[in-house]
């Protein structure tokens, strides 16, 4: 299925609610990316790395890892809950929740005179898809990311680093331009670039001189990202609109602009952060913010599904806002 494909079903479908009365994390951004595709005449892969990737210096941010690069791709792991994965065994095999209570009664008796090293977790169903360890099952969705998908979404998909997700960050919080970084390790203030080849081979460009890099790129106008970005596009905040609470946090006293969360009142927020401060998140518990007031961005990356598993976002922001002179 192609993103014109997958956008041509969600017209066919009747909406959720009356447009501008609620707030709804849904596929619109994966028809934005639509969007882009017939306004650019580009596939939405080709204008990113183009427009946004490439420019920026982000080498490692795509829609697939390449397989040199795979050793290097992190695997997500899920939270499992282990007496759910019980009960669903004890179904599959034909026993009764009067039996499966009697056996684990027996169990914790025997329990009781094992050694901690013996005390192992009962196996999982998930076991057939990765491991279990410490709660937590491995996804086993790597090879999904070892070549280029059928459709490039405009909601998600991307895999990308700490560093490369930095400098989009950095470019936000700069309301639009990107100033590369002098190289310090390079007395002549130049950087050596690795491409490519054709048989996925890197191979040394030609060094970019330093007067080149010290010129700041402009990637998006600043009106676009302080007024439209990072602009509060609701009529009150996200509980006006049907969201009280969301990913295990309070939404009080926060808008949302293009793309992400904008805080308007920080006291109703509840948690350490600055009015105006614009974030996100993903699937696998990774986030970030951007905070003009303090002149802060942060990014954090881990690889636990779902995003609402741990009060990570909530916690982080603590550490670092307490941190601040």
């Amino acid at each position: 299925m192609t993103l014109q494909d997958m956008c041509e079903r969600i017209a066919q479908c009747p909406l959720v609610f009356e447009p501008g009365t609620q707030w709804q994390y849904s596929n619109s951004f994966d028809v934005l990316g639509r969007v882009v595709e017939v306004v650019s005449g580009q596939g939405l892969a080709a204008f990113l790395e183009e427009n946004i990737f490439g420019p920026l210096g982000m080498v490692d941010t795509g829609f697939f890892v390449p397989k040199h690069k795979q050793h290097r791709f992190a695997h997500c792991y899920q939270v499992v809950d282990n007496n759910m994965e019980e009960k669903k065994d004890a179904e599959a095999e034909g026993v009764s929740n009067d039996d499966n209570n009697n056996n684990k009664n027996n169990e914790m008796k025997k329990a009781k005179r094992m050694t901690p090293t013996q005390k192992q977790k009962r196996p999982s169903s998930l076991l057939t898809k990765g491991f279990v360890k410490g709660g937590m099952a491995r996804l086993n969705n790597d090879v999904q990311f070892h070549s280029p998908p059928d459709m490039c979404a405009g909601g998600g998909g991307l895999v990308s680093t700490i560093d490369d997700y930095m400098r989009f960050c950095n470019m936000l919080l700069n309301k639009g331009t990107y100033e590369w970084p002098v190289n310090s390790s390079n007395q002549k203030g130049e950087e050596e670039k690795e491409e490519e080849d054709e048989e996925g081979q890197l191979q040394k460009q030609q060094p970019v001189s330093k007067s080149k890099k010290r010129q700041g790129i402009r990637i998006l106008g600043r009106k676009t990202v302080e007024e439209m970005m990072m602009g509060n596009h609701l009529n009150g905040d996200m509980a006006d609109y049907g969201k009280a609470h969301f990913l295990n946090l309070n939404w009080h006293g926060i808008g949302f602009g293009l793309g992400g969360s904008v805080v308007l009142n920080p006291s109703q927020v509840g948690v350490l952060c600055s009015k105006g401060e614009f974030a996100w998140g993903g699937m696998s518990s990774v986030f970030f913010w951007i905070d003009p007031t303090e002149g802060v961005a942060c990014v954090f990356m881990t690889q636990l599904v779902p995003s609402s598993a741990l009060p990570l976002r909530k916690d982080l922001r603590v550490v670092v806002n307490k941190s601040l002179q």
